[in-house]
């Protein structure tokens, strides 16, 4: 009889969850706090949909404002083509934060940078 593999165990991280609700929605730049929406798609060996009812590692999350993370959630085509919609890849802008966590201006910087909408956000909001 084989063995039931075990799910690796989620890499939760609550200070970065807590910085990602600090800065600007990634889709329209509104800055009165985000929700940290994980990324549930697969995307190669490498990012697995963690399956249903399961959240993704904490280090797959970017901010979205409530409204975005809604329509993130409720796309009638799915999740990946509601990001081809947006016209953003997310995967390299949650692994840049998560690269960058416990340190927020630079958090700022990388949503700053791959920002669409708004020219305004030139300077930390702090």
């Amino acid at each position: 009889m084989d063995a039931l593999r075990q799910r690796e165990p989620r890499i939760c991280n609550a200070q970065h969850l807590k910085d990602v609700r600090d800065l600007a929605c990634l889709v329209c730049g509104d800055d009165t706090g985000s929700d940290p929406a994980h990324l549930r798609y697969t995307a190669g060996p490498e990012k697995q949909n963690p399956g249903a009812a399961q959240k993704p590692h904490d280090y797959y999350v970017v901010p979205l404002c409530r409204r975005h993370h809604d329509e993130q959630h409720h796309f009638k085509f799915g999740e990946r083509e509601w990001w081809r919609k947006q016209g953003i890849d997310p995967l390299p802008i949650a692994e840049q934060l998560w690269e960058a966590r416990g340190d927020f201006t630079e958090m700022w910087a990388i949503i700053r940078g791959f920002h669409r909408k708004y020219d305004s956000m030139a300077e930390t909001p702090f």
